[in-house]
């Protein structure tokens, strides 16, 4: 007499196998997926729910959309720029002496700023202007009522005694700091500005500030 092995309700028969305490055991010979029918193969897979792995990948996309939208808040100005160092996190701020300014005459112009919260501080310049414009700076006082002189090279001066022209026509910005590079180290807890066009401009403006560490 044959023996019919039993079969799911798909009509898929199970195979038979002895074990080792002499009982039998029936598997499947197809496995079907979740709908009952449709057996498991490479178009369709069985599907594994991996809940922790979802969460890590959700996380892992949400922390990269974060940093794209702090970089693009960086790059249109929207979010202060910090940088990490040592655990510590280092803000930079901005100094504005001269924004947009459009200078009509020859006069001598002066911007004084607290510079005690910035160090150390780097200088920009950009100059539309049809004019040379001469530049330079006061240096404020670090202690009681002196003021301060530094090296140029060849003898101690004050800040005043040398002059930076700024060439005219110039869309670019100017680092002032490789000119005068005793700002580098300087500290002082204020800064003055002073500057003259040397002929009347007619056109074009001029922007000068800082950029320095938010102590």
């Amino acid at each position: 007499m044959a023996f019919e092995l039993p079969k799911d309700i798909n009509e898929n028969k199970f195979f038979g196998k002895k074990t080792e305490d002499n009982e039998h055991a029936y598997m499947p010979t197809v496995i079907v997926g979740p709908d009952g029918k449709t057996p498991i193969s490479e178009v369709n897979k069985f599907p594994v729910a991996d809940t922790a792995a979802h969460q890590k990948l959700d996380a892992v996309v949400n922390e990269q959309q974060a940093l794209k939208n702090q970089l693009a808040g960086i790059i249109d100005g929207s979010t202060p720029a910090t940088s990490q160092l040592t655990g510590s996190n280092i803000e930079k701020g901005v100094v504005e002496y001269f924004v947009a300014e459009q200078i009509r005459d020859t006069t001598t112009r002066r911007v004084n700023k607290n510079t005690s919260k910035y160090r150390p501080l780097t200088f920009y310049a950009r100059n539309t202007l049809d004019s040379e414009v001469e530049l330079w700076f006061s240096l404020g006082m670090i202690y009681g009522d002196k003021g301060l002189q530094y090296w140029d090279g060849e003898q101690f001066v004050r800040g005043y005694n040398k002059k930076v022209v700024l060439p005219a026509n110039t869309d670019d910005y100017i680092v002032i700091n490789s000119i005068e590079t005793y700002l580098d180290y300087i500290e002082t807890t204020k800064l003055q500005v002073n500057l003259y066009a040397s002929s009347t401009p007619t056109s074009g403006d001029l922007t000068i500030f800082a950029i320095g560490q938010n102590n």
